[in-house]
């Protein structure tokens, strides 16, 4: 009963309280310390003589002993199984957390990459639309100035498009987060004309006027990331011709 209410070490320890005591009555009779015994215990001392009390004491401890190891050993048991079962919980929560990690960074991941194909679709549209729209004007131009000015539009778009697609291609730099922006020397008014001009062309096909301006104070040549800027440029004007009606 210790063993199962309040564990093992209680039940040793009362198991030997029980055989002390067992032994300690069977030497005051043995020593006749204590004489005065039930008629049960007088019919058996007639029965079995003078070595009668010796014998129920250690019939009593072998039986105290049994009971005692074999609920020792169903206690055991009974321990093993539940840090066994515990450690199954522990295991199959661990697997749990792992795959819901698992989960949530895939589900991340695909979301990066959706916003990120959503994102360069637009940035590739505007310099094949630039490339398509002063091709087709190509055809038309008649002087020698009309037809730089649409090479000159093929010829940029095509360099953005290179450009974005060099992007497309350092898709580990993108999903480590470690994009460098570059620090080059560059003219603000070549790089604003060179980006808008295969926007004029989607421009153009809305009725809309778009020109640039630039303050006086702003330098004439910049130090930053032309390729980044550029990109900033076609998507912001992009969705201002996009949007305007």
């Amino acid at each position: 009963i210790a063993i199962l209410i309040s564990g093992r070490r209680a039940g040793i320890f009362w198991g030997l309280v029980c055989l002390a005591t067992i032994f300690t009555y069977y030497a005051l009779f043995n020593f006749d310390i204590i004489t005065n015994v039930s008629p049960t215990a007088r019919a058996a001392a007639l029965e079995y003589g003078d070595r009668a009390f010796e014998i129920f004491a250690f019939e009593g401890a072998l039986i105290l002993s049994i009971l005692t190891g074999s609920t020792l050993v169903f206690r055991t048991a009974q321990i093993r199984a539940e840090q066994k079962l515990q450690d199954t919980v522990h295991s199959l929560k661990n697997e749990v957390h792992t795959r819901s990690l698992a989960e949530e960074e895939a589900r991340l991941s695909e979301h990066d990459k959706s916003a990120f194909l959503a994102a360069m679709s637009h940035e590739l549209r505007t310099p094949l639309n630039g490339v398509i729209g002063a091709s087709r004007l190509l055809d038309d131009a008649k002087t020698e100035s009309e037809k730089k000015e649409y090479t000159d539009v093929i010829v940029q778009s095509s360099e953005t498009l290179l450009e974005l697609i060099n992007n497309v291609m350092d898709l580990s730099s993108l999903e480590s987060g470690k994009v460098e922006l570059e620090q080059t020397a560059f003219e603000l008014d070549s790089l604003l004309k060179q980006t808008l001009a295969p926007l004029k062309f989607q421009a153009i096909s809305k009725n809309i006027e778009l020109e640039y301006d630039i303050t006086p104070d702003v330098p004439a040549f910049l130090l930053g990331d032309p390729a980044r800027l550029r990109q900033i440029l076609i998507n912001l004007v992009g969705n201002s011709i996009k949007f305007t009606n």
